[in-house]
């Protein structure tokens, strides 16, 4: 169990983390994993204790004792924590899982304490570990004030949260988690449940910007219920926030601009990840020269609206110059009559040049986890997030994602090649079936995707 606990901590200093490079979002695989091999060695000890009791015709008297009720309320609360945890019923509400897995995870500790005593100086292990987590993630927050605005087109919320330049622990791909600070009180029972219930009402956002170089944090988001719908409603006002973090894998990728090729490629909400790769990418590649190299990044977005990818689009004439160069938006959504700005960009409409409209949108990460899984169907075939009505259009998006990456694998025969993925888990799971094709035919690959767990 402590090694379990462990593997939940999200403090980049984790000792897990320092010793495998990996984010909490990649350890926690480890974590679900261990979980249910912990809750099956709990069940087998129960049914086999419950087995004995049964052969020696003690069960009434077992049951009046504290050791066994102890161990039957542990036993329900682990069924209750592994059916939260069911991908189902994550996507119906995520908030409702991770209260409740924060919640029992805290109770089952004095629960075990108090079962047996040759177990207890692994609870204090536990202990121990859930309290340097809650230190280190306190640690790590800091309270900003932002600037929330309504982008024009869509219905997408800006918020932008001026820090000092020289500040470097923010960088390109990282994500917080964001809290609305609101003024509550301490002196009434209300007002201290109000106050516990705001610690949960954390949100991730992926961090849009490159802190260090643009002066600032700024965070996208689509307006749906909860928290984005109260941002919206503080618009062109200033608001304090309180952002924990920073969290992410993206501190621990390689150095990009070593790779011959580099193919970044998002789906809708994934683009927050990806884009300011692209830019730090960009910025590296121009610093070491020569300018033939700047060919050998490339992004390639999928959208369902190209208004959802204004917010990107760089606003000097150099950063659109090279945006219209190295970037493909493929405009997966369906067509529509009317017109819509390209921004110079390359498009693909349904994976043929085309006019680029849609009337559906799909939300930019990072955002309310439940509105996240619940929003979209994802079609694993394909690799792109579409609607019922959308399946070619999915099997051609998928058709430009093989035909992209095989352009870059071959204008390259023999160079290494970094392939990084940030959208629906259809698309991850396509784009890493191809990359593993790829290296086992002799090539180095790099690949990443990038995902987001508890």
């Amino acid at each position: 169990m402590p090694l379990h606990y462990l593997l939940a901590l999200k403090h980049p200093y984790s000792p897990l983390q320092l010793l495998t490079r990996l984010s909490h979002e990649q350890l926690n695989r480890g974590h679900q994993i261990l979980g249910r091999i912990i809750t099956i060695f709990f069940y087998a000890h129960g049914v086999l204790y419950f087995n004995s009791f049964l052969q020696l015709h003690t069960v009434v008297e077992h049951l009046k004792g504290r050791v066994v009720l102890l161990g039957l309320l542990g036993l329900v609360f682990f069924a209750i924590l592994n059916t939260t945890s069911l991908g189902v019923l994550r996507a119906w509400s995520y908030r409702i899982f991770f209260v409740t897995h924060i919640a029992l995870a805290i109770l089952l500790l004095p629960i075990l304490f108090f079962h047996v005593s040759h177990i207890r100086l692994y609870i204090w292990e536990c202990l121990a570990i859930y309290l340097v987590n809650a230190f280190t993630r306190y640690v790590c927050s800091r309270t900003y004030h932002g600037t929330v605005s309504l982008l024009p087109k869509g219905d997408l919320i800006k918020i932008d949260i001026p820090v000092d330049q020289n500040v470097t622990f923010w960088r390109a791909g990282d994500h917080v988690y964001l809290t609305l600070v609101q003024h509550r009180g301490m002196k009434t029972p209300t007002e201290v449940f109000g106050r516990v219930v705001a610690g949960f009402r954390s949100n991730p956002f992926t961090i849009a910007s490159i802190p260090s170089r643009d002066g600032r944090i700024t965070l996208v988001a689509r307006v749906r219920e909860g928290s984005t719908k109260r941002l919206a409603s503080l618009s062109e006002q200033s608001v304090r926030l309180r952002l924990e973090g920073p969290y992410g894998a993206a501190r621990y990728l390689p150095d990009l601009a070593t790779f011959d090729e580099v193919l970044l490629v998002a789906g809708g909400a994934g683009a927050t990840f990806v884009v300011p790769i692209f830019r730090d990418l960009i910025s590296e590649l121009l610093k070491r020269g020569p300018a033939s190299r700047m060919g050998s990044a490339k992004l390639l977005w999928f959208v369902r609206n190209l208004a959802d990818t204004d917010w990107a689009v760089p606003e000097d004439e150099d950063g659109k110059q090279i945006w219209e160069q190295n970037t493909e938006v493929v405009v997966t959504g369906a067509r529509s009559s009317g017109s819509m700005s390209t921004n110079s960009t390359k498009l693909v409409n349904g994976g043929k040049e085309g006019n680029p409209v849609s009337a559906e949108r799909e939300e930019i990460e990072m955002e309310e986890q439940e509105a996240l899984l619940n929003e979209d169907i994802v079609d694993e075939e394909s690799g792109t997030t579409t609607q019922q009505t959308s399946d070619a259009r999915g099997l051609q998006g998928r058709a430009r994602l093989f035909e992209c990456m095989g352009q870059v694998f071959a204008r390259d025969a023999e160079g290494s090649v970094a392939l990084l993925v940030c959208g629906p888990p259809g698309m991850a799971h396509t784009a890493r079936k191809e990359a593993r094709r790829w290296a086992k035919k002799g090539r180095q690959v790099f690949f990443h995707a990038e995902e987001f767990g508890l």
